[in-house]
């Protein structure tokens, strides 16, 4: 009796993460927060056509446009951990981005692109807060 108790006990504990996981009081923000930033991410693509930006930016931030999809997705229903990873990915595409915006001159000075991009990274920061 007692170690069925135990290993009843044992089963317990260990779907608690999991159901933790599932319990995420900050999803309805994340998913707001990914909403916005493929928004953001679409304005920010429209300005960088707008001054003929360099073809390798632009696929970088197509890429970027198909992840921030992705985890608009999955974030209506995947653990935290799945969403965190996404974002992780997200993260790495950003930091291409910021590298290569800042070797344009001429992106930086343009009001436009710089706006967008400084409200892309915005929205990007608001769900890794939340993350």
């Amino acid at each position: 009796m007692k170690s069925f108790a135990l290993i009843a006990l044992s089963v317990a504990f260990a779907a608690a993460p999991a159901q933790a996981d599932q319990v995420w009081p900050q999803r309805d923000a994340v998913v707001q927060a990914a909403d916005v930033l493929q928004q953001e991410i679409e304005i920010f693509d429209e300005a960088l056509h707008n001054v003929n930006a360099p073809a390798d930016l632009i696929e970088i931030v197509h890429h970027i446009e198909e992840t921030a999809a992705e985890l608009a997705e999955i974030s209506r229903f995947a653990p935290r951990g799945e969403v965190a990873a996404e974002a992780a990915h997200l993260d790495a595409d950003f930091e291409l981005v910021r590298q290569k915006f800042n070797q344009y001159l001429f992106l930086r000075l343009d009001r436009n692109t710089r706006t967008a991009w400084q409200r892309t990274r915005a929205a990007y920061w608001q769900i890794t807060s939340l993350l």
